[in-house]
């Protein structure tokens, strides 16, 4: 039985956290629920370049079609340094890979949500 959740995303420098679930109370384990739930997956099915605005995506971002990208600011190109090269490139979803991106307010906005005791 999974008796542990990883409390943290990696971040290079520093150490990631664990949490027990045996520790939550309601409160706790509805908002470790509402924050696994706000994220959905899907498999591309075309290319998908990522775009935020001016390219910072720690406040969300979205997917566009390749095809439909070619009126956005290059400023708003998620960017992401290739490993080989150390060149900064725009983030590319393939054809076939899977994503998984924060699905935004849609849940909220159905009233399928987790709403904590006062």
């Amino acid at each position: 039985m999974l008796r542990h959740l990883l409390l943290s995303k990696e971040a290079r420098g520093k150490d990631r956290g664990f949490i027990s679930y045996a520790e939550l109370g309601i409160n706790q384990l509805g908002a470790v629920y509402e924050g696994l739930m706000s994220y959905t997956g899907f498999f591309a099915e075309e290319d998908l370049y990522e775009v935020a605005k001016n390219g910072d995506a720690s406040k969300g971002s979205w997917v566009v079609p390749v095809h439909r990208a070619d009126h956005l600011s290059q400023q708003d190109f998620v960017k992401t340094e290739d490993p080989d090269t150390g060149e900064r490139r725009a983030v590319l979803h393939q054809r076939g890979t899977f994503v998984f991106r924060l699905s935004g307010r849609a849940r909220q906005q159905s009233a399928s949500y987790y709403t904590p005791r006062c």
